[in-house]
């Protein structure tokens, strides 16, 4: 059925294209309405070309900063030494890392904010390395307290490196008479995203 109708509606709008010249304001507007077309659809194509390929890269940075997939126990936490070797050699998965998530509440002198936190273990390669901004791995040590912001959460804290916030931890935080307990930190670096 569409077929026989796509021929009658060409000749339809070649007839209305061209016309009898005494009908100029008709013409007029259907090359009117056949360029605003054309610029519209060019103008899609462009905007979808441009969001397509700005979806990817973030996708790209984005699955290469947070794991894809996370295993974990029923008592919260996975000793990687005992992880099964079956599980650790899945199809695809190309490294595997100790790592701890968790919401986080951030205090700096001039803001508050929050955060998801992921914790490393300096020993192991872990998917923050990339994006590390002058920091050197090495640099981090169990027990000090040492943090990585990302640019903007640093920015929206008003913090550079070497600057002290306090961090809650509100699923581990004991509470006393003054509120949840906080731990002092430091800034030690910044992580930035790749972009184009």
């Amino acid at each position: 059925m569409d077929d026989m109708y796509q021929p009658a509606a060409l000749f339809i709008g070649l007839r209305y294209m061209r016309g009898r010249a005494a009908d100029r304001f008709g013409r007029f507007v259907s090359w009117l309405s056949t360029i605003g077309i054309t610029l519209g659809v060019m103008a899609l194509v462009t905007v979808l070309s441009v969001m397509n390929g700005f979806e990817r890269e973030l996708q790209n940075n984005i699955l290469g900063l947070m794991p894809q997939a996370i295993l974990s126990a029923k008592q919260g936490s996975v000793n990687p030494q005992q992880l099964p070797e079956r599980e650790a050699k899945l199809n695809g998965v190309t490294r595997v890392a100790p790592i701890t998530t968790g919401d986080v509440v951030l205090q700096s002198a001039r803001s508050v904010a929050v955060g998801v936190m992921l914790g490393i273990d300096p020993a192991q390669n872990d998917p923050l390395t990339p994006y590390l901004v002058n920091v050197k791995q090495s640099d981090l040590q169990a027990g000090k307290y040492n943090v990585i912001l990302g640019e903007q959460l640093a920015g929206q804290l008003g913090v550079n490196r070497g600057d002290k916030i306090r961090v809650m931890v509100p699923s581990a935080s004991q509470f006393t008479p003054d509120g949840p307990r906080a731990e002092p930190a430091s800034v030690h670096g910044h992580r930035h995203l790749r972009r184009q």
